[in-house]
């Protein structure tokens, strides 16, 4: 326990230490708001994807393809779960509408990493890779 303890500190740190973080998709799916399931979303099947995600922390922004989410409020901690464990960043698009971006890290996956971003209405899921320059 304390060497997974130990990893998970680690990589926070390098994440939320580092200036740029990088991720490369290999697919995606959209999503909408399930009007039976307050705060679910119901999402497409995947589809392949080739976007780039590009976290700017020093400016506090988030790119994903052309679209840019300004971060309001960075993450305090990850949130840790039994085969997973999660980040949120509360941001606002280029028109000020509010959208959460969560990184999720899964264990023993294929893809370790899926970003979601979550609108208020609708949203995106990626699986991605986690580029290290």
């Amino acid at each position: 326990m304390k060497h997974v303890l130990f990893i998970l500190s680690l990589f926070l740190y390098t994440f939320c230490s580092a200036s740029t973080v990088k991720f490369e998709t290999v697919a995606n799916a959209n999503g909408v708001i399930d009007q039976n399931n307050s705060g679910q979303y119901r999402w497409t099947n995947w589809k392949k994807d080739s976007s780039s995600i590009t976290f700017e922390l020093s400016d506090s922004v988030i790119c994903i393809n052309n679209t840019k989410f300004y971060i309001i409020e960075s993450p305090k901690k990850w949130h840790v779960m039994k085969d997973r464990r999660y980040v949120e960043f509360q941001c606002a698009d280029e028109f000020l509408a509010k959208t959460n971006i969560r990184i999720v890290e899964y264990d023993n996956k294929r893809y370790h990493f899926s970003i979601k971003v979550l609108g208020e209405q609708e949203g995106q899921i990626y699986r991605c890779r986690y580029i290290n320059d």
